[in-house]
């Protein structure tokens, strides 16, 4: 029965999309992209306890490596306090913050 309140991971813009979900140490981690005029750049979205999210882009999570900030997250998964994602398979970034930045 639903109580009314908003289902799915939000806040979302109308061009994101999302392709992998994994679990955190911290809770959970959501990532894909945002198709915009110039292309598209790597969102995340984490949460704590799969009910409210948080929306940054790669560039808002300081993500940013010589190529600039991933255009788009096709893989991530968590170990220990470590979280690992791929950048479309032309990089792979460490979050040491389970996905709330990272490190090329």
């Amino acid at each position: 029965m639903d109580a009314g309140g908003t289902r799915g991971i939000t806040p979302r813009e109308s061009s994101d999309t999302i392709n992998v979900v994994t679990n955190t140490p911290n809770g959970f981690l959501a990532a894909g992209y945002e198709t915009t005029s110039a292309g598209s750049q790597a969102v995340t979205w984490t949460s704590r306890d799969g009910v409210t999210w948080q929306r940054l882009t790669a560039a808002q999570a300081g993500a940013a490596g010589t190529r600039g900030p991933p255009q788009g997250i096709d893989f991530a998964a968590s170990h220990g306090t470590a979280t690992v994602i791929t950048d479309r398979g032309a990089g792979v970034w460490l979050s040491p913050t389970a996905g709330q930045a990272g490190h090329r």
